[in-house]
């Protein structure tokens, strides 16, 4: 009896053979296969080693390398993904946004593909990329790119996980820069209602939300409507965390400074020394964060007329500072200028330009000569010889403190233009220039008019 014919034609190798064949052209490939993605992963692997130990030179050229393996041979876009973003990284912590944001820009595009628009995975690379475009002045391309980030973190995480908070500023940011701050009071309070409702009212992510909300209201100067939630995030914090929380500190502080606001001194008077007992108690008399506590209460009493008084919390402020930063750091310039305004206030002028000049030299050299704190301290000295009917030297401290602030844009640079604006206007007015001083007055007041219409 005739075998029956094979299904496939006999192309003349034994069964055995041919499967032999099958599997070694497999194995073949499965080794090229490991040694590409080994090739490009010693490369990556590299440059994130080298990220690490703040290599950044050695860590880009491995990433460069890594690109062009994952290029040329066409591996996937996981691959390509990770190291387009890694690049991104390595340039947005070097400054160089043009870089970072091209390289974002092709992980955001090789990862959409893979995952869609609204995976979790692509909430570092759109928040890392709006913040690019807020840092470039780009507010109407940020503000998208926040929108999708913290849905994306919602979808994966919830509203109440810490990279969602981080993401919420950001956003609000965005809106207030752009004068929308309608929108940022709404997410602001969208974000305390839901946790409320998912984490109780008595929960510390709901003080967050609480303390954003307020701090909102004062950037619209709603102060009275900042103050009660300010006591409700105390309240909270005092429950869980108890009285002598860093955290119930900061609270104390930021209700403080709301009754200064509000011209409610003696109320911010209460706050301020329960909040430095408790500095006192758990970090001791010499603190960084004790003496910024006496700066904020000796303003406290320079508004009430209580000079001796703060001039006292003052000087005891500065010698904390002079002991443990030193006498050239930042922070020792403020409290000098705040005690030259005590000065000017007693008509002190001598002492008060002293500290002011002083203060000006500490922040040129620390922060460079066309900084915004330096414009600040600028105006100070140029208010004191204001005072003192010294024209010509007022003149150009107001002239360079306007050039600084025209080059910025944030509110609280706006607000120190007005100063140099009216300061600069005062001079003209004094030394009869009184056309050019009509117009820098114009200018004020249009500013003023435009934060008036930004914060409602």
């Amino acid at each position: 009896m005739p075998f029956p014919h094979p299904p496939f034609p006999n192309i003349g190798y034994p069964t055995s053979s041919l499967l032999r064949i099958v599997l070694s052209l497999s194995f073949v490939l499965l080794l090229q296969a490991c040694s590409e993605n080994t090739s490009w992963e010693k490369y990556q692997d590299a440059g994130e080693k080298a990220y690490e130990q703040h290599r950044y030179a050695d860590s880009e050229k491995m990433f460069l390398t890594a690109l062009k393996e994952a290029q040329t041979r066409q591996l996937d876009n996981a691959h390509l993904a990770r190291t387009t973003k890694s690049l991104g990284d390595l340039y947005y912590g070097q400054g160089k946004l043009a870089e970072a944001e091209s390289f974002y820009r092709q992980a955001l595009a090789t990862r959409e593909k893979t995952w869609g628009t609204d995976h979790p995975d692509l909430v570092s690379i759109l928040t890392n990329l709006a913040a690019i475009y807020d840092k470039q002045g780009k507010l109407g391309q940020a503000e998208p790119l926040y929108q999708r980030a913290l849905a994306a973190s919602e979808k994966a995480s919830g509203i109440e996980q810490p990279q969602a908070n981080t993401i919420i500023k950001n956003l609000a940011k965005s809106y207030n820069a752009q004068g929308k701050n309608k929108e940022a009071e709404g997410l602001y309070r969208r974000v305390l209602e839901r946790r409320e409702r998912l984490l109780g009212p008595d929960h510390l992510q709901v003080a967050m939300s609480l303390d954003d909300l307020a701090a909102q209201y004062n950037v619209q100067n709603k102060f009275t409507d900042a103050a009660p939630l300010y006591k409700r995030s105390l309240a909270i914090r005092q429950k869980v965390l108890g009285e002598n929380s860093r955290d119930v500190v900061t609270s104390l502080n930021k209700l403080a400074a709301t009754y200064v606001l509000l011209n409610e001194p003696a109320q911010a008077e209460v706050l301020y020394k329960r909040s430095l007992a408790i500095l006192e108690r758990t970090q001791g008399v010499e603190h960084p964060d004790t003496a910024s506590l006496l700066s904020q209460l000796a303003g406290v009493y320079q508004s009430q007329g209580r000079f001796a008084e703060s001039e006292s919390l003052y000087q005891r402020a500065l010698a904390i500072m002079v002991k443990l930063q030193g006498p050239q750091h930042p922070d020792f310039s403020g409290t000098l200028l705040n005690l030259g305004v005590l000065y000017r206030n007693q008509g002190r002028y001598v002492e008060a330009a002293d500290l002011s000049r002083h203060a000006l030299k500490i922040r040129e050299k620390a922060l460079g000569g066309s900084d915004p704190q330096v414009a600040h301290a600028l105006n100070m000295l140029g208010a004191v010889y204001l005072d003192q009917g010294k024209y010509t030297k007022a003149e150009p401290h107001f002239v360079r403190a306007l050039r600084i602030l025209e080059q910025r844009t944030r509110p609280i640079d706006r607000f120190d233009m007005v100063t140099s604006l009216l300061g600069l206007a005062d001079v003209y007015s004094k030394t009869n220039r009184k056309s050019e001083a009509e117009k820098l007055k114009d200018r004020a007041r249009a500013l003023r008019l435009e934060q008036t219409k930004e914060t409602h």
